[in-house]
């Protein structure tokens, strides 16, 4: 599933268990022009940051081996990684503790909805520009 651009534009990194999320996610990314890599766990998803750092990451939250909290704690952790925005994406109800868990560490949390995407669209796009300004 991972996908580069020659291009060099952006880089998104989407992590995710549900192939036809992820299929969604590199098509509408791809139709940018950024590059989109793909993990379906979080400890995958740590190997790709470490690989290449993206310029912005969209995150599931539920997810086998390691799931989005874990690998926010572990992102976070690292200097060099904490400047990278992180959207998270989940059909999960997030109780206040979650939601106050994310804070700080999250740069936006939306609802995993068909309106969403095109509202995903949009920032995935101003977020990345802006990083390659």
């Amino acid at each position: 599933m991972d996908r580069f651009r020659a291009d060099g534009s952006g880089v998104v990194l989407a992590i995710e268990d549900d192939v036809d999320t992820l299929a969604r996610y590199a098509a509408m990314i791809e139709r940018q022009g950024f590059a989109f890599l793909s993990a379906t766990n979080g400890r995958i998803g740590l190997e790709r940051v470490r690989e290449r750092k993206p310029d912005l990451i969209l995150l599931d939250l539920n997810m086998p081996e390691m799931d989005g909290f874990d690998f926010l704690k572990e992102l976070r952790a690292e200097p060099q990684w904490r400047d990278i925005p992180v959207v998270v994406l989940s059909s999960k109800d997030l109780t206040r503790a979650e939601r106050s868990t994310l804070e700080g560490a999250a740069d936006q949390v939306l609802a995993k909805t068909e309106a969403s995407m095109r509202e995903l669209s949009t920032r995935i796009r101003e977020i990345v520009s802006a990083r390659h300004v």
